[in-house]
């Protein structure tokens, strides 16, 4: 009895599988639903802002121009400026002080640059003196000639310059601030008259 319902149940089912479906789904238009769906992605897009395009910019070895130093031209002319002020400072003490070992004190030194100053005006011959006022009168000559020649010459200046240059293209750190330039430029200015008094 029971085999025959389940042979009759198998049967039934078999026959439903072999029935023609009546009803189908509806076949899939994928053109249309691609189509929609580029519809909905256009529309996002809408609702963002569009990114802006980065532009690369080329890599360079060039260091960056710090705006902030004088240039190195400049910073030289000035380095070498207050060089020579200060090694004619420092240069003409160490001529006078040497010169009054040789020659005596203030009052002696006085007395020798008026009598060397009459020989130079022609008011004196300078044979006429006496051997031991010739030698010292050659001497303080002598000095005034090393004393004259310290500051640098035209030749001299370029010559420290360039040199300085290559360091401060190498070291740019060395480079002055445009601040320093005026206390430099009033330094070049003032030592030379700091060093009359010093002398006088």
């Amino acid at each position: 009895m029971t085999n025959n319902i389940i042979s009759d149940s198998g049967a039934r089912l078999m026959t439903d599988f072999a029935r023609q479906t009546e009803y189908k789904s509806e076949t899939i238009n994928t053109d249309d639903d691609f189509d929609t769906i580029n519809d909905n992605a256009t529309s996002l897009e809408d609702d963002f802002e569009p990114v802006p395009e980065y532009k690369s910019e080329p890599i360079t070895d060039e260091e960056p121009v710090n705006r902030n130093v004088l240039s190195v031209e400049t910073s030289a002319s000035l380095y070498v400026g207050v060089f020579d002020s200060l090694q004619q400072m420092l240069l003409t003490t160490l001529h006078k002080w040497k010169l009054k070992r040789k020659i005596g004190n203030d009052k002696d030194l006085e007395r020798f640059e008026e009598l060397s100053q009459s020989v130079a005006d022609g008011l004196r011959d300078f044979n006429d003196l006496e051997i031991p006022d010739r030698a010292k009168v050659r001497i303080l000559e002598r000095v005034k000639k090393k004393v004259n020649d310290l500051p640098f010459t035209d030749s001299e200046y370029e010559q420290l310059e360039e040199s300085l240059l290559l360091i401060l293209k190498e070291m740019p750190g060395y480079q002055l601030p445009p601040n320093y330039a005026l206390m430099m430029a009033m330094a070049n200015v003032m030592l030379p008259r700091v060093l009359d008094v010093i002398v006088d």
